[in-house]
């Protein structure tokens, strides 16, 4: 196939005779007249090479031959009329050849000499070609060719092989060089133009960033080397290009897949290379700033695949990059050397870090602002700007009072920055792109900065407030969202209150704000997810300004005593994992409690102030994100000038509530809830709450769902029975009244009086509620997680809401060779329709990735679900019940499929329901136990009790509940087949259902002591 005969000593200029006369002639006046080469003659020579060659036999010896001589002879010239027929056909042939050689590296795993530098000399005119076309786009409808793509993907997922060939290193240099090319072409694509274009080489640059050898290769980089070998160029340097360079399609969820692997090898990459960090060469400054750029990616992953040891040493590392005087000496105005690029990509680094509440801690705790401080000297404006906002953050309000004479200058610079940007008056740089991100960068750092009180008093002095209310009414997106959040930040402070409500043109401005988000809402726009954020910001400050002061007037008129909650709880997104265990304790004593599940998508102060209008307590829970949190202050400032009774609780380990806040709680104790001491902390919130709800505590323990409570067999939630719960305002209700319980146990004495058994005490056993037995002013939870979205259907296709099931084959298929219409078929008959759009591009192996995703974090994966839901779809949101409703099934399908006797419940089975009382008999009293049975051929339909003889008595003060429940169906309405609950000769009870053994999932015999 290829010409062996080309002699070995084959030059870069070193002419090249084709035995095509023509196509000679053709090359000899290339090279002859060069740059006085016109477009038009130099297209007419190209249009007979095209002629001639297609003639010939495609991919002969003679082929191969007289295309190179032409594609070198371009290159030895470069004549400048060349980039102006960049769209000639002749270049279709060129990417012909390259595909064709490198199919067959990747095949034979071998080319010959000629072969190779034909290779070489076509590759390196494409490069050139990219490198100098102004505009890349008119060279897309041939260099994105379908097949020309997958070939050069194919070379890098076969890196490693191709590693070990002879003769490797040029081949892998012309793979560099293409990957090169379209990393080129990404970076100066507008990005509307990219849609996936090169999304076939994403999956293949992810492999090569995981695999082992780019570990062997960055950790076998020479220090004395000041060069980058071509393997290391193409590892280290080109493929994390790829991937910032990259707009298209699949980025995030492709990276997250590997995020678990590449985390923590990146760490000991950092390891290894930290010890010499004051005699790196720019070979390892390079390759450490890309690798800085790809963890990058990791927001919001960090905590969840690095342990706590991993993560302080990569924190460690980067305050240890941002310290180091080599790379900070060498940052000037204007350079982009590498270590202005480190420095700046370290940067990017903590800006997602500081996110995450582990990190942001051990920041705190390893003093990082001291480390931000020192840059903000820096001459490079980009750097400084980044410090700025990381000392925003990290600062520690002891600093601040330490910093008198400093923070003051320290917030009038960055006063003068913004208003040189938004002014457009800074004259070294005018490039637009650069004073956006600063202006961006500036505003999120005032963001950060003045919920100081110094901060605050600064900006009353340089009368600083008119300049904010301007600049949020100039500028767009996210920077008027910082400067709004600052500004609403600020109106906590009376006297700016006052200030801004003065403006009345920026009251009239907020409220166009509301106006023009619900018109974007109603017509879906795409916008809506950025419109969202200001439309809330702006609504908040409305409620600072004006709103709050007319509630608060109105509440002991308004305040309605039907619906009252026990407790409201007032808390950030950042600590749900600790108000979670308090609110089960608060649930477990019997209290009702109103607290915002969906607080990623906070709903309005109005809904917050109508929640604590009707609750007797509002614990407040103190941290440094609650603070952070400008609602959340906002709760807790209606709470107090409502006069609620009001229970601060700090939930945060040694946060110290600020001045401003103790101010308004100087009145209450402050309680540390410490979660490594939770009966002493739980005592302390049980006591300050029973002095205001003294009829309330239960010794029935009931433990609402939640996604960790499914996934991670909590002992506690083990014999937890989930039961229906009131909604009210659009939030969740969780915990059972007084009255409710004196109901159910009336209706539960009727029914056992009919069944001719007699009660004898009146204590309910099963606390149960059902729309027959729930109060007219609540509203029943049905047993199936409700949807909070009303009419959803209509902002769903009709593919999700409507579908015949009845020839489904999901249930006879393993799930790994489930397809898209086997997930939808499934999801539909669990009627988790809203969970259906969000899986619809999945298949069954992803689906079950998907779900050992949320039973690694199922907090975060629920937020981030809801949050894709609600921006796909108009704002729909995923409610917590339907989530967990999802894990249970999910959790059903992998154990009947791991269990070969068991089957998967067929979601059209009978759903008929009946009644079958079951008494257990002891020798002083006799209680009843409701078990609630589906009819099916597996269980008996009669009513007849079953007689248990019990062993030794066990009195009432030492009773053990325990609770069996039969494995969710599937059916739609109908999460349990069995319930069963019983006191004290629990044991029996479960002996006697051991002929249920292929349909009863028993807990193990253990239970709660009161």
């Amino acid at each position: 196939m290829y010409q062996d005969t080309m002699q070995k000593s084959v030059g870069l200029n070193r002419p090249i005779t084709s035995s095509n006369a023509i196509i000679a002639g053709h090359c000899a006046t290339i090279r002859n007249t060069k740059i006085s080469l016109d477009a038009q003659t130099l297209s007419n020579i190209l249009n007979d090479v095209v002629r001639e060659l297609k003639a010939s036999t495609s991919f002969s010896a003679s082929y191969l031959n007289s295309l190179n001589a032409v594609v070198l002879s371009l290159r030895s010239t470069l004549p400048p009329a060349l980039l102006s027929l960049n769209s000639h056909y002749f270049f279709v042939l060129v990417r012909d050849a390259i595909q064709v050689l490198l199919q067959h590296l990747c095949t034979k795993y071998h080319l010959n000499q000629s072969a190779t530098y034909l290779l070489r000399n076509c590759v390196v005119l494409l490069k050139y070609l990219v490198k100098n076309t102004k505009d890349v786009s008119k060279l897309l409808h041939w260099i994105t060719n379908l097949t020309f793509i997958d070939t050069i993907a194919n070379c890098l997922d076969q890196i490693e092989r191709i590693a070990k060939l002879s003769g490797y290193r040029l081949f892998i240099k012309q793979i560099t060089r293409l990957l090169k090319i379209f990393n080129d072409i990404q970076a100066r694509l507008p990005i509307e133009q990219h849609n996936s274009l090169f999304s076939h080489l994403l999956k293949p640059v992810i492999k090569c960033l995981k695999s082992t050898l780019y570990v062997e290769t960055f950790n076998g980089l020479k220090l004395n080397s000041k060069s980058t070998k071509p393997f290391e160029k193409l590892l280290l340097v080109k493929c994390p290009q790829f991937l910032e360079t990259y707009n298209g399609p699949h980025m995030g969820e492709t990276v997250e897949q590997v995020l678990e692997l590449i985390l923590p090898r990146y760490v000991s990459i950092l390891d290894t290379h930290m010890t010499s960090i004051t005699t790196w060469t720019s070979s390892v400054k390079c390759a450490v700033y890309h690798l800085l750029k790809i963890l990058v990616y990791a927001e919001d992953y960090f905590t969840l695949y690095l342990n706590d040891q991993l993560l302080e040493k990569l924190i460690n590392h980067l305050l240890r990059i941002l310290s180091e005087p080599t790379l900070t000496k060498a940052i000037t105005r204007t350079s982009h050397n590498f270590e202005s690029l480190i420095i700046y990509a370290t940067l990017e680094v903590f800006d997602v870090l500081i996110h995450e509440v582990k990190a942001f801690n051990y920041l705190k705790r390893s003093k990082a602002a001291e480390t931000f401080e020192k840059l903000l000297s820096t001459p490079k404006a980009s750097v400084a700007s980044r410090a700025y906002d990381m000392l925003a953050y990290t600062i520690d309000i002891n600093d601040v009072k330490e910093a008198q004479e400093y923070f003051p200058r320290f917030t009038c610079n960055v006063l003068n920055l913004l208003y040189e940007a938004v002014e457009s008056n800074n004259p070294t740089n005018n490039d637009p792109n650069y004073i956006e991100r600063s202006i961006l960068q500036l505003a999120e750092t005032l963001t950060g900065l003045v919920r100081y009180e110094q901060v605050k008093k600064e900006l009353i002095q340089q009368s600083a407030v008119p300049f904010l209310v301007k600049s949020s009414q100039k500028l767009t997106g996210s920077a008027k969202q910082f400067v709004l959040d600052a500004l609403w930040t600020l109106s906590f402070d009376e006297q700016i209150a006052q200030q801004l409500r003065d403006d009345s043109q920026f009251i009239e401005s907020l409220q166009n704000i509301t106006k023009l988000a619900n018109n974007s809402f109603e017509n879906e726009s795409n916008e809506t997810a950025k419109v969202d954020g200001i439309y809330k910001t702006a609504t908040g400050l409305l409620w600072t300004l004006i709103k709050e002061s007319q509630v608060t007037q109105d509440a002991s008129k308004t305040a309605s005593q039907s619906d009252k909650f026990d407790v409201t709880i007032s808390y950030s997104i950042k600590d749900k994992d600790v108000v979670n265990r308090l609110e089960e304790t608060l649930i477990n004593e019997g209290y009702t409690v109103w607290i915002d599940r969906d607080i990623l998508h906070r709903q309005s102060m109005e809904s917050v102030s109508e929640a604590m209008k009707k609750s007797t307590v509002v614990i407040i829970c103190l941290s440094e994100w609650y603070v952070r949190d400008n609602q959340c202050v906002c709760e807790s400032a209606y709470a107090v000038n409502s006069k609620c009774i009001v229970v601060p609780v700090v939930v945060e380990k040694g946060y110290v509530v600020n001045s401003w806040l103790m101010s308004m709680l100087n009145k209450s104790g402050i309680i540390e809830y410490d979660v490594n001491d939770l009966k002493r902390n739980n005592e302390l919130v049980m006591k300050e709450i029973s002095q205001h709800c003294r009829n309330k505590g239960s010794k029935v323990k009931i433990i609402t769902p939640t996604p960790n409570s499914v996934l991670h067999g909590n002992k506690e939630n083990t014999f937890a029975r989930i039961i229906p719960t009131p909604v009210s305002s659009g939030r969740v209700s969780v915990g059972s009244d007084r009255q409710q319980q004196q109901e159910n146990a009336s209706r539960a004495n009727s029914r056992q009086t009919v069944s001719g058994t007699t009660p004898t005490s009146t204590t309910p056993v099963s606390r149960m509620t059902s729309s027959s037995t729930t109060p007219t002013s609540r509203t029943p939870l049905s047993a199936t997680p409700t949807f909070v979205n009303a009419h959803y259907e209509k902002f769903l296709p009709q593919d999700y809401s409507i579908r015949d099931t009845s020839d489904a084959t999901y249930r006879s298929m393993p799930i790994n060779a489930w397809k898209k219409k086997e997930i939808l078929d499934f999801l539909y008959d669990c009627n988790l329709i809203l969970m259906m759009p969000l899986c619809d591009t999945m298949t069954g192996r992803s689906l079950v990735g998907f779900f050992r995703m949320c039973q690694a974090d199922p907090s975060r994966v629920y937020g981030q679900l809801s949050d894709e839901l609600r921006s796909r779809y108009r704002g729909l949101t995923l409610p917590i019940g339907v989530y967990s409703q999802f894990l249970i099934e999910m959790d059903n399908v992998m154990s009947s499929q791991t269990n070969p006797t068991q089957r998967l419940p067929f979601s059209s089975m009978n759903n008929n329901y009946q009644n079958v009382p079951m008494s257990v008999n002891t020798d002083q009293s006799q209680y009843s136990l409701p078990v609630q049975a589906r009819s099916s051929s597996s269980f008996s339909n009669t009513s007849k009790p079953l007689e248990i003889i019990p062993e030794a008595q066990i009195s009432y003060n030492e009773r053990v509940v325990h609770r069996a429940t039969f494995r969710p169906g599937s059916a739609a309405g109908r999460p349990y087949d069995f319930n069963i609950e019983a006191d004290e000769q629990s044991k029996l009870v479960f002996e006697q259902l051991a002929r249920y053994e292929n349909q009863v999932y028993t807990p193990q015999q253990q239970g709660y002591g009161y």
